[in-house]
């Protein structure tokens, strides 16, 4: 990540967007533009369907917003692998709750038999976040 990126990310994770100034929000929007493709990206490498790679990147900036403060370049990586782990996430969950609703309701239904969403990705379509920086 060079400098102007690292700048960037330093100010979004003190960022409180309640408060926030022109600065904050300058980077909100540059991060923004910066990184949309590269989670567009993320999605057709995970093969998340055309119709749902938009909601999964809106959800995506959504869950960046919530923890960008929690990102640890010693503890989490790079951070390119960290958004790559956040954004497989939200497609599992939106999986979950896509195979739950189709379950019906609990008082339908009875008990619901959840499934590992890791079953439903073949482990050779995931990349290494490694190959991403």
């Amino acid at each position: 990540m060079d400098s102007t990126q690292t700048s960037i990310l330093q100010i979004l994770q003190r960022s409180d967007l309640n408060r926030a100034d022109a600065v904050e929000h300058d980077c909100w929007s540059r991060f923004v533009t910066l990184y949309t493709p590269l989670f567009f990206e993320f999605t057709r490498r995970l093969r998340i369907p055309e119709s749902e790679q938009s909601d999964t990147v809106q959800d995506m900036f959504v869950q960046v917003l919530k923890k960008i403060s929690q990102f640890r370049r010693e503890q989490d990586g790079s951070f390119r692998g960290w958004l790559y782990r956040v954004l497989r996430n939200i497609w599992i969950d939106r999986i979950r709750r896509q195979h739950f609703l189709r379950q019906g309701s609990l008082e339908e239904s009875g008990p619901v038999e959840m499934i590992d969403p890791a079953e439903l990705i073949d482990p050779a379509e995931l990349i290494d976040p490694a190959e991403l920086i």
